[in-house]
C-alpha cells in the first residue's frame, strides 16, 4: 500500500485500475420513467478507497490549520447552514458598500 501511495502522490502516476469507476444508477422513484429519476454511484477500486481513508484520518487533526475559516466543507463541526448564514450576510453588506462579493 505504501508503494501504490508513493506512485500516486509523489510521482503522480497511478494505475489504470485508480482512473476508472463503474457508474451504478439507482433509482430514486419505485418507478422511474427517464434519467432524473435515478441517481449515479461511482464504485471506486478498494485500495483507493482505503488509501482516502487513511489519508483523510491522518489529515483530520490538522484540518483546522489547513483549511481556511471560511471553508464549509470537510470541517465537522461546521455545516451547511453556517455557510448559507455566511452567504446572507455577504450580500447586503456587498450591496451597502458596493463592493463586489
Amino acid at each position: 500500500m505504501l508503494h501504490i501511495r508513493n506512485k500516486m502522490f509523489t510521482n503522480g502516476n497511478t494505475m489504470a485500475s485508480q482512473k476508472h469507476g463503474i457508474v451504478v444508477c439507482l433509482p430514486t422513484t419505485p418507478r422511474p420513467t427517464c434519467p432524473d429519476d435515478n441517481s449515479p454511484l461511482t464504485l471506486l477500486n478498494a485500495d483507493f478507497k482505503l488509501l482516502a481513508r487513511i489519508t483523510a484520518n491522518r489529515i483530520r487533526p490538522l484540518i483546522n490549520d489547513l483549511i481556511h475559516p471560511s471553508q464549509h466543507c470537510g470541517v465537522q463541526e461546521i455545516n451547511i447552514l453556517g455557510a448559507i448564514s455566511a452567504v446572507r450576510d455577504t450580500i447586503p453588506h456587498a450591496e451597502l458598500t458596493n463592493t463586489p462579493a
